[in-house]
Parts: C-alpha cells; sequence; structure tokens
C-alpha cells in the first residue's frame, strides 16, 4: 500500500463551542495520510489513475467552509467520512487537525 500526504492544508471554518467563538471563521489546519494504491498510476502515468489531492483539498474545502461546528471531533469525523465515500481509491486516513486559536482567548 502507498502513502499519499497532504500537509497543513488551511480552511477558515466556523468551529467553537459558543456562538461568539463561531461568528468569526478560525483557521483550521489539517493533516492528511491517505492510504493507496499507485499501481494504476504507475502503469498510465494518468492523474484520473491516482488520488489527486488537489481535488482531496476542494471537496473539503466545499464542504467545511459552508457549516459550522462546535466540536472539532465533528469536523474530523465528517472530513473523514467525505473522503472516504468520496475517493474510493482512499483505503485508509490517518487526520491531525490544528486550530491555532484554540485557547487564545483565555489564560491557561
Amino acid at each position: 500500500m502507498d502513502t499519499i500526504f497532504l500537509h497543513h492544508a488551511r480552511f477558515h471554518v466556523r468551529i467553537g463551542c459558543d456562538k461568539t467563538e463561531r461568528q468569526t471563521p478560525q483557521p483550521i489546519i489539517i493533516d492528511i495520510e491517505m492510504k493507496t494504491d499507485f499501481q494504476d498510476s504507475l502503469q498510465t502515468g494518468r492523474l484520473e489513475d491516482t488520488l489527486d489531492y488537489c481535488a482531496v483539498h476542494e471537496a473539503i474545502q466545499k464542504h467545511i467552509e459552508q457549516k459550522e461546528y462546535e466540536l472539532i471531533e465533528t469536523l474530523a469525523e465528517e472530513v473523514t467520512t467525505l473522503l472516504l465515500s468520496t475517493f474510493t481509491r482512499i483505503q485508509e486516513i490517518t487526520l491531525t487537525l490544528l486550530k491555532p486559536a484554540a485557547l487564545a482567548h483565555r489564560d491557561v
């Protein structure tokens, strides 16, 4: 099994525990490790025969930037479900989500 990495993909999402936090989109950074099989694309050399990470990024962006989330866990689950159902070449996903502004307004 082969792996495609999409690191530091930045999105702006309305996310937070309270309404005030969700009023303004916040940056979310996603790292994705996608397990797939390169065999078809190695034979043909065609983009259609592999996992197009630009299409992955676009699908995530279209899906999450139109919604609001209270929990980062919900966002992670939706992204995983979206990718597995949309891109049949993905066999397994590891996802890391970073919310750089988390707790920025709190004294921790």
